[in-house]
């Protein structure tokens, strides 16, 4: 809907970081808004001990922020 109304752009799903050790965090949305601004999004239903260490982790090596949804 919200691309429909010309909010967004685009947006891929389950992008790939690749993380120290071989290892990759998936994340379900970058987002690329009508204004320019992109946006990497995570729906989760319960945040494991993994998931909270990978997401600092990406922070931490990449320039985004994950926005939890």
């Amino acid at each position: 809907m919200m691309r429909e109304a010309g909010q967004v752009l685009h947006f891929h799903r389950q992008v790939i970081f690749d993380l120290p050790g071989g290892t990759t965090y998936r994340c379900d949305f970058q987002i690329f808004w009508a204004s320019g601004r992109v946006t990497y999004e995570d729906v989760k239903g319960r945040k494991t001990k993994d998931y909270i260490r990978s997401k600092k982790q990406v922070e931490a090596l990449y320039p985004v922020v994950i926005e939890e949804r």
